[in-house]
Order: C-alpha cells, then sequence, then structure tokens
C-alpha cells in the first residue's frame, strides 16, 4: 500500500493580487509562510519516505518552510509538477484576462474541454504529463516496498488533475472539483489497481483560483 499526501503551495503575493501565476511566480506571504510553518507542525510525527515537489520557486519554498531539516537531495523536484502553463495569461489578472481575451476566458471557467492556448497549455496537456509523472512515481516507490509514505507539493489545477486520474476520470469531469486551500493537503492511498481518498485535511474553495 503506497499512501500519497497532497500539498499546495502556501498563499503568494500574485494569490492575494488575483494573478494568474502558471509557470511563472511570486513568492510567499508572510500568511503563506506562517501556513507552511503550521503545515509542517502538523505533520511532524509523520514519516515521510519520500518528498517530490514542482521546481517552481513557491511550492520549493512551501516545502522548505515545512520541513526545515530536508536537504536538496532528498527531494525529487520533477517540472511534471508544475502548474498549468498558460502563456502570455501569466502575471495578468482575471479582469485583465477577461477584458482582453473573453472567448477564451469564457472557455477557460466553464468548458474545459474547449480551452486551449498556443502558447501554453490546455488541460489535457496537464493531464497527460501528470499522468506519465503518477505511472513512474508509483512503480518506484512500489519497487522500493510496502508501505511507503511520500509528500507532493504543487499547484491548484496541478492537484485537482491529480484527483481526477485517480478517481480515473476526464478532463471534462473537473468541475467537480475544487481547489485546495494553500499549504493544506489532502491523502490518498494506492494499493496497486486503485487510488483511495482516506484523509481530508484539506478546506477547499471555488475551482478556477488563481493557481
Amino acid at each position: 500500500m503506497l499512501e500519497i499526501y497532497m500539498v499546495r503551495h502556501g498563499e503568494t503575493a500574485w494569490n492575494v493580487e488575483k494573478r494568474l501565476q502558471g509557470w511563472l511566480d511570486s513568492p510567499l506571504t508572510e500568511k503563506g509562510i506562517s501556513a507552511a510553518k503550521n503545515l509542517g507542525d502538523a505533520l511532524r510525527d509523520v514519516h515521510f519516505d519520500a518528498f517530490y515537489c514542482s521546481p517552481s520557486g513557491r511550492a520549493a519554498q512551501t516545502l522548505k518552510v515545512a520541513f526545515d531539516h530536508l536537504t536538496e537531495e532528498e527531494v525529487c523536484y520533477d517540472e511534471r509538477l508544475m502548474e498549468i502553463n498558460l502563456g502570455n495569461w501569466q502575471g495578468k489578472n482575471f479582469d485583465e484576462i477577461r477584458a482582453l481575451y473573453p472567448d477564451e476566458y469564457e472557455k477557460y471557467m466553464l468548458s474545459p474541454t474547449a480551452f486551449d492556448r498556443r502558447d501554453g497549455e490546455n488541460y489535457q496537456d496537464v493531464y497527460d504529463r501528470v499522468t506519465t509523472f503518477l505511472k513512474e512515481m508509483t512503480e518506484k516507490e512500489q519497487e522500493k516496498g510496502d508501505g511507503r509514505r511520500i509528500l507532493i507539493v504543487s499547484h491548484g489545477l496541478t492537484l485537482m488533475i491529480l484527483q481526477l486520474i485517480f478517481a480515473e476520470e476526464p478532463v471534462s469531469a473537473i468541475a467537480n472539483y475544487s481547489v485546495s486551500k494553500n499549504a493544506t493537503h489532502v491523502i490518498y492511498q494506492y494499493d496497486g489497481e486503485r487510488y483511495k481518498r482516506i484523509g481530508d485535511a484539506a478546506p477547499t474553495q471555488a475551482a478556477y483560483v488563481t493557481f
């Protein structure tokens, strides 16, 4: 049995400003740093056999604040855990995007299978890269033995996609999922065939917040 803890990064400056971050970045706020510390305190007595993290600064900073004893060698940074790449939308706030790209914005919010960015990724692109990460990671961890526990630090949409994959649902079902609040976690178990959600320590908020 493989146990997977999934954590969204702490609050960032652009989260507060309601700017889309994607593959760009902004630092954690004081609130974000405090929440990451609280996360570390909450998981202090939980033993993790491996740590996987998006290489984006906000995810890496969250992990380092929460688990300040970790060395770089103990963390596997994987680009497939990065947030959706939204091209030139990145760095803009929702009002700007709605005004400049009304049709695409509507698809982004309401029609995930129709949304596409020529200078970035669509939802299916993220689904596909996360699927390859998950397959490789589970095989690697299972080869190391039974009963392993891992922690993944990633991003709002990316973690929603992971949960879609766990539930064996397509991108079109993403509207049924919500984004975890910053610096909180959810827990899944994998028995070699299926993923099961076993813990919910992560309050959610409406989908399509600033990732």
